[in-house]
């Protein structure tokens, strides 16, 4: 059984729409929010910044939790924990971001998150957070591994 890993994850939105990221994974393509994983000795709020500055070159201030998951691969290698975080845009750093594993970054209508596989599978819970301006409880969305 694979230890869990913590990653973290900005919610930034820009009026109607949400800043998502095509990455390259292990099993191919997807969009998801940016963010990454949590280093030993880091803050929740430390990672989610380096994270957001690496992926989109964007500078952010973490705000309040918002959804809670984990993905759990059927034979136990991968376990994912995952926090995704309302974050607001505090500035850019000029130049190209460093993480290469990102092939896009795209400001989404929150009207087409439907439309897109997100991973993890959080389209409909981020169109109700983002829909109440980041107020309300936590979504808490057990495990999504697909």
């Amino acid at each position: 059984m694979a230890e869990p890993r913590i990653r973290v994850a900005a919610i930034l939105q820009d009026g109607e729409t949400i800043l998502l990221v095509r990455q390259r994974g292990p099993h191919g393509e997807h969009w998801l929010l940016p963010g990454g994983g949590v280093e030993r000795g880091e803050t929740l709020a430390a990672a989610l910044r380096r994270e957001v500055r690496e992926e989109t070159g964007l500078l952010v201030e973490p705000g309040r939790l918002a959804i809670l998951g984990e993905s759990i691969a059927p034979r136990g290698d991968r376990h994912l924990v995952h926090l995704c975080f309302h974050a607001r845009r505090t500035g850019e750093l000029p130049g190209a971001p460093v993480d290469d594993v990102v092939r896009e970054r795209r400001w989404w209508p929150l009207s087409s998150l439907g439309e897109l596989a997100l991973h993890p599978p959080i389209a409909a819970e981020l169109l109700r957070t983002c829909r109440h301006g980041g107020r309300g409880g936590i979504i808490s969305l057990g495990n999504t591994w697909e």
